[in-house]
Parts: structure tokens; C-alpha cells; sequence
């Protein structure tokens, strides 16, 4: 098309479209780059050279991901409760939704030495002084209680206050955190039995060596629907109640001196003042949060 054809048809001269490209350029030279929005009012910003890939959030997950941590065996979906977690921590950051790039890590790979391909990672891991050794921690998405499993066929299942249960002999995991303390609410009358894995001590519920296993309340739900079950997958066995948390908690991993813990501790401080936290753990944690709780 010719330029007479062009002023003609548009009503625009030739000059006109030169100037109007040079303030476009001029504009576009002059406006700031942004990888991510701004973060949400209170929330401290992340030094941006601290992330794997600018302008993401690269979440590092188990290869085996369960329900009701994330929902569908896809972490993108934003449901489930780490899953939601993790979306909202990313919007209080700055980050869109299509900002968030998962990627598949083994655990044992997470507290291995050398760099690390996540900014953060999520597979309800706790935290501890031994873990601390290889990465840092955050500060806690989710405060972890300690449960009691009873066989349904003792008596126990029945009464189950804690002056009944002080009666019973109990069995733990020897890593469990809180142990002493628990010790001081129960006031058993034998002292707690120490197992070295969760396994050796389901069998001696089972065995009926111990009336009563005091485990974290998740763990104990999948215990109680999968592993103590007959046959026909009926459950034989009952959490019958969960105390306050002592001390646990599921963190986010980051490489080891991150420099991104202080605005994920920021956030996840907002999520909890906001209610965001509560309100997640209400709609994907009811199996948890209604065993009865010892106050």
C-alpha cells in the first residue's frame, strides 16, 4: 500500500505514524521490568537472584504425592491442602498461578549435599535439627499433633479419657518430638515402650504387646484405613484422640541458606493472620482435625 493510499484511507499522515512509533519505543525503554506483581502489603519482598529461574516459583514435590496433601495426583490443580498452600503462598509473593513450576524430586535427593533444582520444597516433611544439616526450614504450614490408636476389640475403644488411658501401655516411635511431655499429660502408670520404626511398632499393637501407639495424627489416619484393616479392608482399629501440638510441624525445604526463608516466613505469617491457613486446613484436613481432641 502506498503512503498517499494509507493517509487516504486512515486519516493519519506519514508523520503522525513516525512520531507515535517513537513515543512507543520510548515508552516501552523507559517502563520497568517486572518477573512477578508486587508482593501482598506486608509481606517482605524476595531478593529476586535468590530464585532458580526468573520470574517462577519452582516447587520441588515427591514423585509419590497423596490425598489429602494434593488431590488428582497433580500438584498443578491447586487442590488439596499442600497444593492450595502452596498457591496461596505464591500469590502473597507476587506470582501468578502459571508463575508456579513444579518439578518431581525424590525426598532422599532433598537432604543430599550439593545444589538443589527448587526454590522450596513440599512432601509433609518435618522438621529437624538432623534435616537442618542439609537445608533450611521454614517456619510451619501445618502444626502436627500426636494421636492415640487403639485396637477396636479393647477395651480402651471404649473408654478412652485420660485417666483411662493412663492405665494403658503405650507404644512410640523413639524420634517422635514430645514424648516427655505427653508423658507428663498421660501419667501412665507403666512407662511409654520405644520403637525404632513406625512398623515395629504397629506389630506390637497388633500383637497386643501394647494396648495403645501414640503417633502423629496423619500418619495414624493412614494407619488406622490401611494398615490395621482385615480381610475385607474393615478397620480394626480407632484413633481415639489427638492432643495439642507439641512441637511438630510440616515445613517447607529450601536450599541450605536460602535467601528466600525470610519472605516465605513472612508470608506464611500473613496466611495464618488472614485466616487463609485455617480456612485450607478446614476444607481438606476434616479427617484430622475431627479426632476428638485431649485439652
Amino acid at each position: 500500500m502506498s503512503a498517499a493510499s494509507h493517509r487516504s484511507r486512515g486519516g493519519v499522515t506519514t508523520s503522525r505514524l513516525a512520531l507515535a512509533t517513537v513515543i512507543g519505543l520510548i515508552a516501552l525503554a523507559v517502563a520497568p521490568t517486572m518477573t512477578a506483581a508486587a508482593p501482598a502489603t506486608g509481606v517482605t519482598a524476595c531478593p529476586s537472584a535468590s530464585f532458580k529461574s526468573p520470574g517462577k516459583l519452582t516447587v520441588g514435590m515427591n514423585n509419590l504425592i497423596f490425598e489429602p496433601w494434593f488431590m488428582d495426583n497433580d500438584p498443578s490443580n491447586g487442590k488439596g491442602y499442600e497444593s492450595s498452600v502452596m498457591y496461596a503462598l505464591a500469590k502473597k509473593l507476587g506470582f501468578r498461578t502459571t508463575d508456579v513450576k513444579w518439578v518431581a524430586v525424590p525426598t532422599s535427593d532433598v537432604f543430599s549435599t550439593g545444589s538443589k533444582n527448587f526454590d522450596l520444597y513440599v512432601n509433609e516433611l518435618s522438621y529437624s535439627a538432623e534435616r537442618a544439616g542439609f537445608v533450611s526450614f521454614s517456619t510451619s504450614y501445618y502444626d502436627v499433633r500426636p494421636s492415640v490408636i487403639v485396637l477396636k476389640s479393647s477395651t480402651y475403644a471404649q473408654k478412652s479419657s485420660l485417666r483411662d488411658l493412663s492405665r494403658a501401655t503405650f507404644g512410640y516411635v523413639s524420634k517422635m518430638v514430645g514424648v516427655v511431655g505427653l508423658t507428663s499429660t498421660v501419667k501412665p502408670v507403666r512407662p511409654f515402650v520405644a520403637y525404632p520404626t513406625v512398623d515395629h511398632a504397629v506389630a506390637a499393637l497388633k500383637s497386643k504387646q501394647i494396648d495403645a501407639l501414640l503417633i502423629d495424627t496423619p500418619t495414624g489416619n493412614y494407619l488406622v484405613n490401611w494398615q490395621f484393616v482385615d480381610k475385607k479392608g474393615k478397620s480394626l482399629a480407632v484413633q481415639v484422640g489427638q492432643f495439642p501440638s507439641v512441637g511438630d510441624y510440616y515445613a517447607f525445604a529450601l536450599p541450605k541458606n536460602s535467601g528466600l526463608v525470610p519472605c516465605i516466613n513472612s508470608a506464611l505469617a500473613t496466611l495464618r493472620a488472614d485466616g487463609t491457613i485455617e480456612k485450607l486446613s478446614r476444607e481438606y484436613l476434616k479427617h484430622y482435625n475431627d479426632v476428638p481432641l485431649y485439652r
